[in-house]
C-alpha cells in the first residue's frame, strides 16, 4: 500500500498491521514517509533552480534615488537581450522607442515599446501609482502610436504573449522604474 499511496498508504497499512506484526507496520510506515518525500525535494529543488534562472540577481530600487537608477543603467542592444537572457537577467537597462501600445491590468499597466531598432518591442511593465504618473500614462495613450519614450527598468528575462492575430511573439521584458516621455523638435 505505501507503494502506491504513498503517506497515506503507509498509515493505513501501519494501522491495519501494528497489532499482528508491529515491526513490518513500522516498515510499511517509513516506505510511505520516504516515497512522498523524495518527489517533495525534488520539486522543491527544480523550484530552486528555475527561480535562480528565472530572476537573477535583483536590485532593490525603493533604496535607490532616480538619478541612481539612471546612472546604473546600460544599454543593451535588443537582439542580446533576446539571444542572452540569462545573462542580462536582473540588470537595470534604459532604452528609448516608440509606444506601440498600451494595456491596462488590474493594478499596473503593460507597454509594448518598439525601441531604435526593427527587431521587435519590449514588454514594458509600468505602474501608474502617483498623479504624475496617470497623467504621463494617459497622454501616451492617447498619443500612441507617435509616443515617444526613455525608459529605466529591470530587465527580467524573456516572456511569451499572444497576438491579436492567434500567433504567439517571445520578446524582452522589463519591470520599468522610470518613465518619461521625449519631446521631439522637428
Amino acid at each position: 500500500m505505501p507503494v502506491f499511496f504513498l503517506m497515506v498508504g503507509g498509515l493505513i497499512s501501519y494501522l491495519c498491521l501494528r497489532k499482528q506484526d508491529p515491526p513490518r507496520a513500522r516498515k510499511s510506515l517509513i516506505v510511505g514517509a520516504v516515497l512522498t518525500a523524495i518527489p517533495l525535494m525534488l520539486l522543491g529543488a527544480m523550484y530552486g533552480v528555475v527561480e535562480d534562472e528565472i530572476i537573477g540577481e535583483d536590485v532593490h530600487v525603493p533604496n535607490l534615488t532616480d538619478e541612481q537608477i539612471k546612472q546604473m543603467a546600460v544599454a543593451i542592444p535588443y537582439d542580446s537581450l533576446m539571444e542572452e537572457p540569462k545573462e542580462h537577467a536582473g540588470k537595470i537597462i534604459k532604452y528609448e522607442g516608440n509606444v506601440f501600445q498600451v494595456q491596462d491590468r488590474l493594478n499596473s499597466h503593460v507597454m509594448l515599446v518598439s525601441p531604435d531598432s526593427p527587431s521587435g518591442n519590449i514588454w514594458s511593465n509600468f505602474e501608474a501609482d502617483t498623479s504624475a504618473k496617470k497623467q504621463l500614462l494617459g497622454e501616451l495613450k492617447r498619443d500612441v502610436p507617435s509616443a515617444d519614450v526613455s525608459v529605466w527598468g529591470k530587465f527580467t528575462g524573456l516572456r511569451d504573449y499572444d497576438t491579436w492575430l492567434g500567433g504567439t511573439n517571445t520578446v524582452p521584458e522589463v519591470d520599468v522604474y522610470i518613465l518619461e516621455k521625449l519631446v521631439i523638435l522637428d
